[in-house]
């Protein structure tokens, strides 16, 4: 072989164990934290930049000034301590919550919600899972705090909105970086790339009991709306 196509992070964690020799691609991952150590593999990866995040972020909720994160420290903490440096650089505060346990989540809500103007979901296997999406959608609605969800199936659920990916161009993507290693570039000089276009997905509904109006061209520009 002279390239390798990963799909998801199991199969990628078994490649970048397994094959040093062969220029490997890694695709359908979240984050880079499964390639870092891997000189010889570059991803295009699902989630969006802090900046493109943090963006968006601004221009659906325009009067938020802190930002709340709950996040399991042994996962996130670098990309905490990176989403502080973008907040801080795009004029927001973010207003970081450690949660080391499942027990623990409860009362980091509660404390959180006394402090933020919005509260980002980031992807966490400890604190945004099927089992932690109820109390975490019913504190935010009680407090009138939006939520920025993983997926259209969180804002489904009562999340104000979550971003989106268009899989199609992922794909392009992909194959654009493809041909590169297959012409002879390295893979370590190929930096991860990030989804190219931004769709998201509203929940009209949850707008209306946090008392948010949204522009009707957001409404209008959205790939799914819930009401």
């Amino acid at each position: 072989a002279k390239l390798v196509v990963t799909l998801g992070n199991h199969a990628t964690q078994t490649a970048v164990r397994d094959i040093t020799h062969i220029p490997i691609l890694a695709t359908m991952i979240i984050a880079p934290d499964d390639i870092r150590s891997s000189p010889n593999t570059t991803a295009v990866l699902l989630d969006f930049s802090l900046e493109t995040q943090i963006q968006w972020m601004k221009r659906i909720v325009p009067n938020a000034g802190t930002v709340g994160v709950l996040f399991n420290p042994k996962e996130n903490r670098i990309k905490v301590d990176a989403a502080s440096k973008a907040a801080k650089g795009a004029g927001l505060t973010l207003v970081p919550k450690s949660v080391e346990t499942p027990r623990s989540l409860p009362d980091a809500l509660d404390d959180i919600a006394r402090t933020v103007d919005v509260l980002w979901g980031i992807p966490d296997s400890l604190v945004m899972t099927p089992q932690t999406a109820e109390p975490i959608l019913l504190n935010t609605l009680k407090n009138k705090i939006p939520l920025v969800g993983l997926s259209a199936s969180w804002v489904k659920a009562g999340a104000l909105y979550a971003l989106d990916r268009d899989y199609v161009d992922i794909g392009i993507q992909s194959g654009e970086l493809a041909g590169k290693l297959l012409n002879g570039a390295s893979a370590n000089s190929i930096p991860h790339a990030y989804p190219r276009k931004v769709a998201y997905v509203l929940n009209l509904n949850t707008a209306n009991l946090i008392n948010l109006e949204l522009p009707q061209d957001l409404i209008r520009g959205a790939l799914q709306v819930f009401q």
